[in-house]
């Protein structure tokens, strides 16, 4: 099943059968439900994949500037779903198989930390704290709000923009 949500773009059958269309590529995955969201705005357009495979939820969405039509973008953002797909069925696959000969597949890859990181808390502001994500050139950066008193995680989003997390 195949769900389309559009903000800001017209909701076409033409647009409803290219969907449709790009997404047959996926079939042989019998993947039960997709739900595409296709979002444009006057500077960029984007296009979001999202379903589940095998209980994992997968998540893909290419953005395109001006000039870079909606068409475009599917056929990228369906290339790389197919991708994560092919590496979470490998995935599954290896860790049936090493399940087989007996070998505990837990023992194979032994989540632990690597890196501890402690530096000194100081209060800023939101500004700031973009500031200071920029010069240490990391993708989020972990702050206290100096306005709420919050611990918050500052983020670089894929559409040059940045958001925050904000636990309640």
């Amino acid at each position: 099943m195949i769900n389309i949500l559009t903000r800001n773009v017209e909701k076409t059958a033409a647009l409803e059968n290219v969907v449709k269309d790009r997404l047959e590529k996926l079939d042989k995955y019998n993947l039960d439900r997709i739900n595409v969201t296709i979002k444009a705005s006057s500077k960029m357009q984007s296009v979001e994949l999202t379903t589940n495979y095998n209980g994992k939820l997968l998540r893909v969405e290419e953005y395109g500037k001006h000039g870079v039509t909606v068409y475009q973008l599917l056929g990228d953002v369906v290339r790389t779903l197919e991708k994560k797909i092919i590496k979470e069925k490998s995935r599954i696959d290896k860790t049936q198989s090493i399940k087989t000969m007996g070998i505990d597949a837990e023992a194979e890859h032994v989540m632990e930390v690597i890196r501890v990181k402690e530096y000194e808390r100081k209060p800023m502001t939101v500004e700031e704290a973009m500031i200071q994500l920029e010069e240490l050139g990391h993708p989020f950066f972990l702050y206290e709000n100096g306005d709420t008193g919050k611990v918050e995680v500052l983020y670089k989003r894929n559409d040059d923009g940045y958001g925050v997390i904000r636990l309640k």
